[in-house]
């Protein structure tokens, strides 16, 4: 059972304030449980499927405000946090060693070992922006064209199962900015679309040499 409460509150009309509490689960890809090791020779790099990896758990709390514009169009500001448990992460960290119980009969010892893992415990909170419209108040053909742009931006902590606990730029996995701007156009039988996408820095995975 995964229950949640959401809250809806319209003060006056076109503006909507959204409250909510949610618990939910994100299970890992097959690709990820089922028993493989792919072994890269070039960079000395075996990267192994994990079937023991359990799902991760989540608690996650939301509060958002938004109008909508009469000309076809919203602007949203909203806020979040998500409480993981046994969250999901790629570990890099671990070297093979030597011996016929390395773990893959004595071969590849000095490879660098790429896997799946359960951390302990994550926390994140973000803001995130939202607008959007069709902008028909143009004149003529010019109002075909449409804005949008979207921006978030994450605060984590966490720690891989220890006691030991990492913020925002240890924490792998977790993007701690990134954004979305784009102009599109509809009309005459076409619809336009073009989209730049942004990704701040973030760790991909957790490394004894991040």
């Amino acid at each position: 059972y995964f229950p949640g409460v959401h809250l809806k509150y319209e003060p006056f009309g076109g503006f909507m304030t959204r409250l909510s509490w949610s618990t939910g689960v994100g299970r890992p890809a097959f690709g990820s449980i089922i028993p493989l090791d792919t072994v890269d020779d070039l960079t000395m790099r075996v990267t192994r499927s994990n079937p023991e990896l359990k799902p991760q758990y989540a608690n996650s709390y939301d509060l958002t405000a938004e109008y909508y514009f009469k000309s076809q169009g919203v602007i949203s500001v909203g806020a979040f946090k998500k409480d993981i448990e046994d969250y999901i992460f790629t570990d890099s960290s671990q070297v093979i060693g030597g011996g016929r119980d390395n773990g893959f009969d004595g071969e590849y010892e000095g490879y660098s070992l790429t896997t799946q893992r359960n951390g302990g415990s994550a926390k994140i909170e973000g803001l995130e922006f939202n607008y959007q419209q069709q902008l028909n108040f143009l004149a003529g053909w010019a109002k075909g064209f449409g804005v949008n742009l979207n921006y978030t931006t994450l605060r984590t902590e966490g720690n891989y199962g220890g006691t030991t606990v990492l913020t925002t730029n240890s924490l792998a996995g977790f993007l701690p900015k990134s954004g979305n701007v784009g102009i599109s156009y509809r009309g005459h039988g076409f619809d336009l679309r073009l989209l730049a996408t942004y990704r701040g820095e973030y760790l991909t995975s957790n490394s004894t040499t991040p």
